[in-house]
């Protein structure tokens, strides 16, 4: 390869750039090139490097006279000690008293204003990582329920029982209470190039009703009533109904 000189360049037969000794070499010849006027785009062909880190390399070397890259941060290796004391603080304390769970940004930046906690100060992608390793997912929670009923377990076994054998007449009841009677002020819009409803926004309300339902095991017929209260009463007077339906059919 010859340059505007008319000097030959060795040039590697599977390469597109000479092949020179060191990364420093060819920042150096980069610049040397660029000097003795040669454009971007044929330096970058000669050097390998692309015309956005020459131009940085050259203004490195006009601000510092050194056209040396800058020292870069190594990856921070953490012990397994570090690891246990970050997993146990985000997994077993709490931002606020008796409250609340870590996110990785607040865990980050409560670790920054207080990195004697752990002894240091990861980052929320460290933190991240870190859980990650263990298969830790502190942020998902499921909801339980606690059994206060002493004779729970026996009424558990009861009900399977009825749901394996279940016998001729077997009801399950359900209820939804206060549900809002609402009244629209004026009635619906809608005409044929409507794709949807309008319904008008202000409603009157007319108090609340209770829907009353029991479920049939063998036909799988639902019997549903309205009602002003779901007292005892009440639902013991809407079964007897429901009973005797079933019973004359």
């Amino acid at each position: 390869m010859l340059n505007r000189s008319g000097i030959s360049i060795p040039v590697e037969s599977n390469m597109n750039y000479v092949n020179f000794a060191s990364r420093i070499d060819r920042k150096k010849s980069a610049a040397t090139l660029i000097n003795k006027g040669f454009s971007l785009c044929a330096v970058a062909s000669i050097t390998g490097y692309s015309i956005s880190t020459i131009t940085r390399s050259l203004k490195r070397l006009n601000n510092t006279g050194d056209i040396e890259d800058l020292p870069r941060n190594c990856k921070v290796t953490y012990s397994e000690s570090f690891k246990l004391e970050l997993i146990a603080f985000y997994c077993q304390t709490q931002p606020f008293q008796n409250s609340g769970r870590w996110t990785l940004r607040c865990a980050e930046v409560h670790l920054a204003a207080h990195p004697k906690k752990i002894n240091g100060t990861p980052s929320k992608s460290t933190i991240h990582r870190i859980l990650q390793e263990h298969s830790l997912k502190p942020h998902q929670s499921r909801y339980f329920l606690h059994i206060t009923d002493p004779n729970f377990f026996s009424k558990m076994h009861h009900l399977i029982k009825l749901y394996l054998n279940p016998p001729k007449n077997l009801f399950f009841f359900d209820e939804c209470p206060g549900i809002q009677i609402l009244k629209r002020i004026v009635p619906d819009l809608q005409t044929e190039k409507m794709k949807k409803r309008l319904k008008e926004f202000e409603y009157i309300r007319n108090g609340t009703i209770n829907v009353l339902s029991f479920f049939s095991y063998n036909n799988g017929k639902v019997y549903a009533k309205c009602r002003a209260d779901h007292k005892t009463d009440t639902f013991l007077e809407i079964f007897r109904n429901h009973v005797e339906k079933c019973s004359a059919t």
